[in-house]
């Protein structure tokens, strides 16, 4: 099969094309160079910005799989020129595009954020969303039934940009009292990049369409750093310290506490419980957690201390609020 990736260089794009690649697919790689630009050497590679160089792309594909849009301008421009040029397209979104998350198990029927102002195109917290469900419905407007769209929700693994996971992967690795935030209960839904990959592989052989939540099992918070510490075979203690203690030292929980839901009962409570039953039915299967934090520590390895993380705590930043946590609680 011959396939368009518009991206498949960072993340999901990168595991979808090493997987397309172990299935024998024919692959085109068209984006601007910038990232990993030394990445599948025996692949065709056209280098553009799609919102300007689009007609670079003169071939004809069985599908394009669009894994760098977060404006519908750039679906815009892509479709009404692949229009004719592919038989299919494959819009990756994101469950950040539901307008209620206060309840657990949205599935695919439930209904969207919109914009309030169409014409913006800053990529923000508060836009991601809406703006995802508008390249949603341009992406079905220009290809109806020949579209699959597919909803990811929070995704693990190797080279994962984002460091959620990973940040409490090595973290926990390192052994010692860890702060963790208060609630371990909090539910958390992790889905390995690669398990969505080989389902977007196999979905596009099965020439499936239609619009799939892609999401994995939901754990505890408690059960992810217990999960972690097992991979690690780390000696790492859990100091539960409140919501309260962390308001108090201005500690952003979104940044800091990564993965960690501090509404777990309140408006985003079915955040990491997004319904992926329609997804499984059609084959996404998800590998053990532990798999993936083991596959996560062998990653960040290989940087030997040597990286600061996107999110979460620094060391010393920890060890003060422990101290502090422990001067005022313990006996």
């Amino acid at each position: 099969m011959k396939i368009l990736v518009l991206g498949g260089t960072q993340f999901v794009g990168r595991h979808f094309v090493q997987a397309a690649l172990r299935q024998g697919h024919e692959l085109t790689l068209f984006n601007r160079g910038k990232t990993n630009p030394d990445l599948f050497e025996e692949v065709e590679k056209i280098r553009g910005d799609r919102l300007q160089d689009i007609h670079a792309l003169s071939g004809e594909w069985d599908i394009a799989v669009d894994t760098s849009a977060y404006i519908p301008r750039a679906v815009q421009i892509a479709g009404e020129h692949l229009r004719d040029r592919v038989q299919r397209y494959c819009f990756i979104s994101t469950t950040a595009v539901y307008r209620d998350l206060s309840k657990k198990g949205v599935d695919e029927s439930d209904y969207l954020k919109t914009l309030e102002d169409p014409d913006i195109e800053e990529v923000n917290s508060s836009t991601y969303g809406p703006l995802k469900t508008e390249c949603e419905a341009v992406t079905t407007g220009i290809f109806d039934k020949r579209s699959l769209i597919v909803r990811p929700g929070f995704l693990a693994g190797p080279y994962d940009p984002t460091d959620r996971f990973t940040y409490w992967v090595s973290r926990i690795a390192a052994g010692g009292e860890v702060l963790a935030p208060e609630e371990p209960s909090s539910d958390v839904q992790l889905l390995d990049a690669r398990d969505l990959a080989d389902w977007l592989v196999a979905s596009i052989e099965a020439d499936l369409t239609g619009i799939y939540n892609a999401t994995g099992p939901v754990i505890s918070f408690e059960e992810m750093l217990a999960t972690c510490r097992r991979a690690t075979d780390s000696d790492a203690t859990m100091t539960w310290v409140s919501r309260a203690f962390m308001q108090e030292m201005e500690i952003d929980t979104r940044l800091k506490m990564p993965l960690w839901n501090p509404e777990a009962r309140g408006r985003k409570a079915g955040m990491h419980a997004v319904d992926s039953s329609r997804a499984r039915k059609r084959g996404l299967q998800c590998r053990s957690l532990e798999e993936t934090a083991r596959d996560v520590l062998e990653w960040v390895e290989q940087f030997r201390g040597q990286r600061e993380w996107l999110v979460g705590l620094d060391r010393l930043e920890e060890q003060e609020m422990l101290t502090l946590w422990h001067s005022r609680h313990d006996s």
